[in-house]
């Protein structure tokens, strides 16, 4: 029987997601905090500004200062959308990875099902079951971990559909 070099131990799997999880919500900051300033800016552009006291000049140029943070306060949106969402698809194709190496586990624990079908010795018998009951441990920490990263996935996306309806008001 040959490890697969490849294989990662749970507790490397799990910090794997907690890294994720902190990478995700530090983007997530990054774009709550820009909303928050583009939230600034919507307050001045909607009338939050007198201007009458300013020569025509001093109007002309302080719009087109505010619309000028606008524009940048939009392209720097859109920088940290991107970067939220490439922290997005790289937990999920590590999720891919993960249930992809699930369903490799259950199907050896298939395998190792029709091998321990005919054993007939009580010592085969039993070590069969052992080694049964390791891969089923194995799949359920897998099935935990995997649950707990498509719950982390559901945060984020739901927190990223409330950032777009948000930017739509």
């Amino acid at each position: 029987m040959v490890r697969d070099t490849r294989s990662r131990s749970r507790k490397e799997l799990s910090e794997h997601v907690d890294r994720n999880e902190d990478e995700l919500r530090d983007r997530e900051t990054d774009v709550e905090q820009i909303c928050a300033d583009q939230d600034l800016l919507q307050d001045l552009q909607g009338g939050e500004l007198d201007l009458s006291g300013f020569s025509s000049d001093g109007v002309d140029e302080v719009t087109a200062a505010v619309e000028a943070a606008d524009s940048a306060a939009d392209e720097e949106r859109a920088e940290r959308d991107r970067n939220l969402d490439g922290a997005q698809e790289e937990h999920e194709l590590f999720l891919g990875e993960m249930s992809e190496s699930q369903e490799t586990s259950e199907k050896d624990l298939g395998r190792i099902s029709d091998v321990s079908a005919p054993a007939q010795t009580r010592e085969m018998i039993d070590a069969l079951r052992e080694v049964k009951e390791s891969a089923l441990r194995d799949i359920e920490a897998l099935e935990q971990i995997i649950e707990r990263g498509r719950e982390i996935k559901d945060r984020s996306d739901r927190f990223q559909d409330g950032q777009h309806d948000r930017r739509k008001e």
